[in-house]
């Protein structure tokens, strides 16, 4: 969990890092390390709408603030958001989601109802296991908005492909002796 350690950078009271504070307009941004985002993805696949709490709880856990949480989780759900709209313009209708998960693959947690998937997705247990992982090589979330972008691309290279090739229709031989 080195990773995780002193990676963001901390903004103060009025929202400004101490380089911005000196006068200068410019927003902050925080600098998240690689398993920090991945860790969020995690999250996000089967959860995409954390509470204050959670947001705050995850912030500790992954040595971020709880606003910058909150953010990410925002713009995770716009850009899904915008692929689902440009899928759904494609195809017509509106993509299927997924099943929620019936247990943990990092826990072997088993999902007693679907509430208790968002209480332990959030749980040190849980955040730990994702984290080794991670760092493991053994997982690799996906960006949201990444699989219906996919599935875009593949509809749009599907209708662009020119057709397949006819081939000539073969002409039946001519009768025996007549050659």
């Amino acid at each position: 969990n080195q990773q995780l350690e002193g990676q963001a950078n901390h903004a103060n009271n009025d929202g400004k890092s101490d380089l911005a504070s000196g006068g200068s307009n410019k927003r902050f941004r925080t600098q998240m390390s690689n398993i920090q985002v991945k860790v969020m993805k995690s999250i996000f696949v089967h959860y995409k709408t954390p509470t204050m709490a959670e947001c705050s709880s995850l912030g500790t856990n992954i040595g971020l603030q709880k606003r910058v949480v909150q953010v990410w989780f925002q713009n995770a759900r716009a850009k899904e958001k915008k692929a689902k709209l440009a899928l759904q313009q494609a195809t017509g209708h509106e993509p299927e989601s997924p099943p929620p998960p019936e247990r943990c693959e990092f826990c072997n947690y088993t999902y007693p109802h679907k509430y208790s998937i968002q209480e332990h997705l959030f749980s040190k247990t849980h955040l730990d296991n994702v984290i080794v992982a991670l760092e493991e090589g053994r997982y690799e979330p996906e960006s949201p908005g990444d699989k219906l972008n996919n599935t875009l691309l593949a509809i749009q290279a599907a209708v662009n492909q020119p057709p397949p090739p006819l081939s000539a229709p073969s002409l039946p031989s001519p009768p025996a002796g007549l050659k």
